[in-house]
């Protein structure tokens, strides 16, 4: 019965101290500092962020030259002296060049989303002001 109390006890202590120590109150001094922490902390706000900084980066893949390509072809059917050889084999390797111009057109319109996604952030940062 006694450590029936003493749990009681400690749990009410417990629950008493959590809501003091994990409620957390802000100040704001002016309504610039309160405009300032709601756009920080809006979650849609971060996820356009988020898109322009992606579209950013991808003018840069746009205008690289493809990967090139390695392989080895078998042809023919196994010979007949060795289990598990091929009459011929070849070994491939091939770089594809784009026309000419296709390449910076690529960046150019990787520029212009990455342009198109700023102003969509910039909008929406807008519309929460």
């Amino acid at each position: 019965m006694n450590t029936k109390r003493k749990w009681l006890a400690s749990l009410f202590v417990l629950i008493g101290l959590s809501q003091s120590m994990l409620a957390s109150e802000i100040v704001f001094q002016s309504t610039h500092e309160l405009v300032e922490y709601s756009l920080r902390h809006n979650a849609q706000l971060q996820s356009k962020h988020a898109l322009w900084k992606a579209a950013m980066e991808q003018p840069n893949t746009l205008g690289s030259l493809p990967d090139p390509m390695v392989g080895v072809r078998l042809n023919g059917s196994p010979s007949k002296t060795e289990a598990h050889s091929f009459d011929q084999k070849r070994y491939v390797a091939s770089q594809s060049f784009p026309f000419f111009g296709e390449r910076s057109h690529l960046q150019q319109l990787g520029k212009d989303k990455s342009a198109s996604a700023y102003l969509t952030y910039l909008q929406e940062k807008n519309q929460l002001t």
